[in-house]
């Protein structure tokens, strides 16, 4: 072989390095907006070192040059693009015949076949260039440089046969093995570009992936088969008042109650069988609050189908839930009121008849007792009858209270007597199971309104009752007087009484409350009963009318250990006693009355009654009338007694007509029922007293007395 044109060879195949250099830099064969643009250039570059390769050639004779130029325009075709490699060989033919000589013909048709050699191999091979084989390439590179040696008879016909036996030995030998190494090395800068290239597109994936799972207004939650966190954004540990690292490996279930749990234990078995889901959710936040949230939950499985996790997205609609529900609050009161206003006015028509009823039984029941003789056994009777109908007039002003329709003020009234009434009341009221317990002190006085602290007793005994329904157990009522002498300070936010504090305590052993619990228990509507049972009013009314007497309430109790309500009252010394009659008996006189009443037999037992005691009466079952014979004859009475609620005109307009007539008249008005009369009111027109039904004789008797300043004779 010779050494010059081997040497030469190698030389200018050094300058095929340059060809990796363009490669590395431009890469042509990418796609993209400048992918014209890199062709042309490239090209223009491959041209370049295509003359260098020219320049640096082997003469084996005058205008005969052998070089590198197939290697590079065939590689250049093959991984640059069709478009480069044309520039490229049209850049290193021209050149070439501008050098000139009798190789001519033959170096521009080696530039050629190079190029075309090239753009073949790339057109008809389905893969890429990167992914040939070494065979492939040592093939590619023979099939270029067969090619070149078929051009050698364009040389001159006394150079050919010398020309190719010198140099088909090394271009078959040194070329093809070129043609495989330039190849791997641009091989291997496209492949180590295409992971430069996916690396940064995957960075740039993930930072984009990032700023959107940052930035979303909703959390995201990912899960694996054993249901431990393995992703959260920020969003969801904000959510939930966590850090997104301190949820990383942490069970699902950790941020969740036992009920919430086990609604998630089925949505969770539905996911596994690739069910998505999206519904409304409540977890449990860090400050142990409920968050509830919107919940997109969709199933992850891998190429064979087994679960691998579920991805929830995941909205906090806490502040939604909490406006709907507040809505649904007030709704819900709402419609109470209105069931309380209706029964309130129900009450009042009930107390109206009933009372008028019990006028009846105890007025007749009066009148026979009197008719019948010291020691009939029947005398015993109609006391018992009297004793009933006192129990039912009680009865009747509770059921007004309970309902809201009657609203009285605050007097001093014996604490101690109230709470008896009421233990006798619970004791027809609670279940064999609860053991009722009294220790109440005698001679306790507050200042409120009796049936308001029977309304207290009630409902926190109740209460009681209601937390030993399932076991029974024990309930203690208490009374008992503080002073708070010396130095000794009890800690009441309650002012001190005349007599200190009275203490009322209701104790009961059923199941507690928690902290928690405690914290709400006043709140209006709440309730830890099913709504059927229980409108959540009772504690709530409790506190407002404790407060209402300046007093407080304190409340001790823990989970399985019962409960303890203290109310704490201002204390006070017993009223005076009121001023009776030294008169024995009923009141009597001489005096002509006006007697008005719609009830017919309330009417005849009036009139009985005042007959009884002396009365000249004149009785009118119809209001109108009444005031014809009282504008006839103002003079001719002395008093007028008239009920309130009546036909066409009632008692307060019959009586304001009467006082028009003659103010000086004393007017005494009984009522069994009036929401819209108070005593006030009726002072200011002119009436004298307010009776309410039922009336006994005694009581009558000792209204007209008041009325008509009369003295025992």
């Amino acid at each position: 072989m010779d050494t010059v044109l081997l040497r030469g060879l190698i030389n200018s195949g050094a300058l095929l390095m340059a060809l990796v250099f363009i490669y590395t830099l431009i890469r042509p064969d990418s796609s993209g907006p400048l992918y014209k643009r890199k062709q042309v250039l490239a090209g223009l570059l491959v041209g370049f070192i295509c003359i260098a390769v020219m320049l640096n050639a082997v003469v084996t004779s005058d205008g005969i040059f052998f070089d590198t130029r197939s290697i590079l325009l065939s590689l250049a075709a093959l991984y640059f693009g069709p478009l480069a490699a044309v520039i490229a060989g049209l850049i290193g033919a021209g050149f070439r015949f501008l050098q000139g000589g009798s190789g001519t013909a033959m170096g521009i048709a080696v530039i050629f076949v190079s190029v075309l050699t090239g753009l073949l191999w790339r057109m008809f091979r389905s893969r890429r260039p990167a992914d040939y084989s070494l065979l492939e390439l040592l093939l590619f590179g023979i099939t270029v440089h067969i090619g070149m040696l078929l051009c050698t008879p364009l040389l001159p016909e006394m150079e050919f046969a010398g020309t190719l036996s010198r140099i088909a030995l090394p271009i078959l030998l040194i070329y093809p093995p070129v043609t495989v190494f330039l190849s791997k090395i641009l091989m291997f800068e496209n492949s180590r570009i295409e992971k430069s290239r996916l690396a940064a597109a995957l960075a740039e994936s993930e930072e984009k992936y990032r700023t959107i799972v940052e930035t979303a207004d909703e959390g995201i939650w990912m899960i694996d088969a054993d249901n431990l966190t393995v992703f959260v954004n920020g969003k969801m540990g904000d959510i939930l008042g966590c850090r997104a690292e301190e949820m990383l490996g942490q069970s699902v279930f950790s941020y969740m109650d036992e009920v919430s749990k086990l609604e998630a234990i089925g949505n969770l078995e539905r996911g596994r069988s690739g069910k998505r889901e999206t519904l409304t959710f409540r977890f449990m936040h860090s400050s142990r609050r409920d968050v509830w949230t919107r919940l997109s939950s969709t199933p992850l499985f891998d190429k064979s189908g087994r679960y691998r996790g579920s991805l929830a997205m995941v909205t906090d609609i806490t502040a939604e839930i909490n406006t709907r529900k507040e809505k649904e609050d007030v709704e819900l009161q709402l419609r109470r009121s209105q069931k309380l206003e209706a029964i309130g006015t129900l009450a009042g028509g009930i107390a109206h008849d009933f009372n008028n009823l019990l006028s009846v039984i105890i007025g007749f029941s009066e009148l026979a007792l009197k008719a019948i003789p010291e020691g009939s056994p029947a005398r015993d009777k109609l006391s018992n009858v009297l004793i009933a109908s006192d129990r039912a007039r009680d009865l009747v002003r509770q059921i007004l209270a309970f309902s809201g329709s009657e609203e009285k003020g605050s007097r001093v009234i014996s604490l101690s007597s109230v709470c008896l009434e009421s233990i006798e009341l619970l004791k027809a009221i609670l279940p064999s199971s609860v053991i009722l317990e009294e220790s109440i002190s005698d001679g306790i006085f507050v200042n409120a309104d009796p049936v308001q602290m029977q309304q207290v007793i009630m409902n926190l005994a109740m209460n009681a009752n209601h937390a030993m329904r399932d076991r029974g157990g024990k309930l203690l009522i208490r009374l008992s007087l503080m002073r708070g002498n010396g130095d000794e300070d009890p800690g009441f936010k309650a002012e001190a009484g005349e007599e200190g504090w009275a203490c009322l305590a209701v104790k009961d052993s059923g199941t507690g409350m928690t902290k928690e619990l405690m914290e709400r228990i006043f709140d209006p509507f709440f309730t830890t009963r099913p709504r059927t049972e229980g409108s959540g009013l009772g504690l709530s009314v409790v506190h407002g009318i404790v407060n209402k007497f300046g007093g407080e309430i304190k409340v001790e109790s823990s989970k399985g250990n019962g409960s303890l309500f203290k109310i704490i009252l201002p204390a006070f010394k017993a009223p005076p006693l009121s001023e009776k009659s030294e008169c024995g008996g009923l009141h009597t006189g001489l005096e002509k009355i006006l007697f008005v009443d719609d009830e017919p037999l309330l009417l005849l037992m009036g009139t009985e009654l005042l007959q009884d005691m002396g009365y000249d009466v004149t009785s009118f079952e119809n209001s109108v009338r009444a005031l014809e014979a009282f504008s006839c004859s103002p003079e001719s009475f002395d008093l007028v007694i008239t009920d309130m609620t009546m036909p066409v005109m009632g008692g307060e307009e019959l009586a304001s007509r009467i006082l028009k007539i003659r103010p000086d008249i004393p007017v005494i008005l009984c009522t069994g029922y009036s929401a819209g009369l108070t005593r006030d009111r009726a002072f200011s027109i002119g009436i004298r007293e307010v009776l309410e039904k039922p009336v006994s004789g005694a009581g009558l008797s000792e209204a007209i007395k008041r009325v008509m300043g009369s003295s025992c004779e």
